[in-house]
C-alpha cells in the first residue's frame, strides 16, 4: 500500500497560520485564551525549522516578541 505524503507547506503559509492563532487565540473551557501554547510552539518552530524565506521568519519573530511577557 502506498503511503500518502503530505504536501510541503511553505514558510509563509506556516507563519501566517501561527500568527493567526497567536493574535486571535482560542479559549479553554473557562474562557482563558491559550496564546501561551501557541507562543511556545512558535518558538520551537523558530528554533528547529530551516527557513528558506527569511521574511517569514522575521514576521513570526516579531509577533512572538509582541506577545511575550
Amino acid at each position: 500500500m502506498e503511503k500518502f505524503k503530505q504536501p510541503e507547506i511553505t514558510d509563509m503559509e506556516l507563519v501566517l497560520r501561527w500568527i493567526g492563532h497567536i493574535e486571535e487565540p482560542c479559549e479553554d473551557g473557562k474562557g482563558n485564551n491559550v496564546r501561551n501554547v501557541y507562543l511556545r510552539e512558535a518558538k520551537t518552530i523558530l528554533k528547529t525549522r530551516k527557513f528558506e524565506n527569511p521574511y517569514a521568519k522575521v514576521m513570526l519573530e516579531n509577533v512572538v516578541k509582541k506577545y511575550e511577557k
